[in-house]
């Protein structure tokens, strides 16, 4: 899988996450660290990038 196919898995998830979540969380300072079966680092964003795309500013206002 690619970066530019992986990313928006990791995404989807990061999302569910933050809208799963019941209690209010600061998902600021959260981030996604993605590495290769081999330990190898692929990519790292953050959840208030994710927040920012989905439109779920409230996710860092909690």
């Amino acid at each position: 899988m690619t970066e530019e196919n992986l990313r928006p898995v990791c995404a989807d998830i990061a999302a569910e996450l933050m809208h799963g979540c019941t209690a209010p969380v600061d998902w600021s300072a959260w981030i996604v660290d993605v590495h290769d079966a081999y330990g190898q680092h692929v990519m790292t964003f953050s959840f208030a990038e994710i927040a920012n795309e989905i439109g779920c500013l409230s996710a860092l206002a909690a």
